[in-house]
């Protein structure tokens, strides 16, 4: 009897511990401030000689789009877009996004990958944006942990510690996208066509 007992409560124990790591609905927090640190803020701007030079801050014409995935290769975007504040909304000031706790289907308490994608809000997505050689951009690729609402004790969600985007102090920044060479050259290749055939 004490045998099937103490089977029956390693049964448990393990349960409990497989449960914390695959329970799905992990949590992060789609904010690139935390209190009082700013984890880069978001801005326009131009390329010029090579080198990006900072605008204006992002505002409401633009918002963000949070991906998390289990891997680098698997990220994918996980709720809605998220405005930029206007100056004067709570946390005060441009260039902030704040969409609160996100939830994924990825397991509570496990650790993730996470990116931001920046573009205008006139637009269904980033992809759209793009093609239409709409300013654009995106953060780098970084880990969280993500938390977890049902786990006990509960994990609070993670934080985009270490956010950053290609401008030149790590802001993440939207520019005009730039076609792809194969873009330009088909593109040429159209236009030598319509000529061509206009001559004949």
């Amino acid at each position: 009897m004490k045998r099937i007992l103490v089977a029956v409560s390693g049964l448990v124990v393990a349960a409990s511990l497989m449960a914390q790591g695959t329970s799905t609905g992990g949590t992060v927090n789609a904010i690139n401030k935390s209190g009082t640190t700013v984890n880069a803020l978001g801005y326009e701007a131009t390329l010029v000689g090579g080198s990006y030079v900072l605008g204006a801050k992002l505002g409401s014409a633009y918002v963000a789009q949070l991906l998390v995935g289990a891997t680098e290769a698997s990220l994918a975007p996980v709720g809605a877009v998220i405005p930029f504040k206007d100056s004067g909304t709570p946390p005060v000031g441009t260039g902030i996004f704040s969409g609160g706790k996100v939830k994924t289907t990825l397991g509570q308490g496990t650790a993730a990958f996470a990116q931001v994608l920046l573009f205008p809000a006139t637009y269904a997505n980033y992809d759209a944006a793009f093609a239409a050689g709409a300013k654009v951009g995106k953060s780098t690729v970084i880990p969280v942990s993500l938390g977890g609402d049902d786990l006990s004790p509960p994990v609070v969600p993670g934080n985009l510690v270490g956010l950053k985007g290609a401008g030149p102090g790590g802001e993440l920044i939207a520019v005009a996208a730039i076609p792809e060479p194969t873009t330009i050259a088909l593109g040429l290749l159209g236009a030598a066509a319509l000529l061509l055939r206009r001559r004949s």
